[in-house]
């Protein structure tokens, strides 16, 4: 197999698990990003427009929107990549209090989260990894999801109905903890104990929040500790036959077949050894 700057294998090795995703028509990265996008984007050249101004004007929203279509996709992949990468220990919603920060402004509440999760690292836990993403509710006020491993000296306790006293736990019956470290609002966490399902969450999560609909320009979309790691990743030339002939000769855990307007994407994935740190 050739390595080349089009391809149509892509191998991704994740935490005890590697990716195969074949396109059946060659690719280089920006397409990639484009042609997973499962959006319907029409041409406008097939519109039926009664003046070349509309014409223009709709070719010009089309490409804004593909333009917003890979940012979007770039942002979700780079997600996806960080959390399959990495072995999790919690996945945690912080909340902030209306007390504490402007939960309108996201620069505030990021400014202010990403300064407590250092403090965090200096005192708590130098080891500490996190992948947070933003949600805003419909009153376009914000809160953040993530996943953080390696959490330290950072206190959990276990969260109780206050009229009962009995233990939260979610729908897996999972116990839900406090941090109690947490000081600007209130911050649940549950144990994760299949990183994959965790990942899977996040980023089936995170596609809805990027989609076009809730597109905010001009934000951060995901913030990200240095520490944590990105896969490794292949790329190559090889032809359809020779790619399904070495399929059919391993043990695939999961397989799916991607038909978008400008590809067909053959995904498998095989699991090599447990998961390790």
């Amino acid at each position: 197999m050739e390595e080349a700057q089009f391809y149509n294998l892509k191998v991704t090795y994740f935490n005890g698990s590697i990716q195969y995703k074949f396109y059946k028509k060659p690719v280089n990265f920006d397409y990639e990003l484009e042609c997973d996008n499962v959006s319907d984007v029409s041409d406008p050249e097939e519109a039926s427009s009664g003046s070349e101004t509309r014409k223009n004007k709709d070719k010009h929203s089309v490409d804004i929107e593909r333009s917003m279509n890979v940012s979007i996709n770039r942002s979700i992949n780079q997600i996806y990549n960080y959390a399959r990468a990495n072995k999790w220990d919690y996945m945690v919603t912080f909340t902030m209090a209306a007390d504490k920060v402007d939960r309108f402004n996201y620069t505030e509440c990021k400014k202010k989260l990403c300064k407590l999760l250092n403090n965090w690292k200096n005192r708590k836990c130098p080891n500490l990894k996190y992948l947070i993403v933003h949600e805003m509710h419909k009153d376009k006020a914000f809160h953040f999801h993530g996943l953080i491993a390696n959490p330290g000296s950072l206190i959990f306790e276990m969260a109780r109905n206050p009229k009962n006293n009995k233990v939260l736990r979610d729908s897996s019956l999972r116990t839900i903890y406090n941090i109690k470290d947490f000081t600007l609002g209130f911050c649940t966490a549950t144990k994760v104990s299949d990183t994959y399902k965790a990942s899977a969450y996040i980023c089936k999560y995170i596609s809805k929040q990027l989609s076009i609909d809730n597109y905010i320009p001009n934000i951060q979309r995901y913030f990200v500790s240095k520490n944590c790691n990105l896969p490794e990743t292949e790329i190559f030339n090889i032809s359809q036959t020779e790619f399904f002939k070495f399929m059919s000769n391993q043990n695939v855990d999961f397989s799916k077949i991607i038909q978008t307007d400008y590809n067909t994407v053959y995904l498998y994935e095989i699991n090599c050894k447990d998961e390790d740190s």
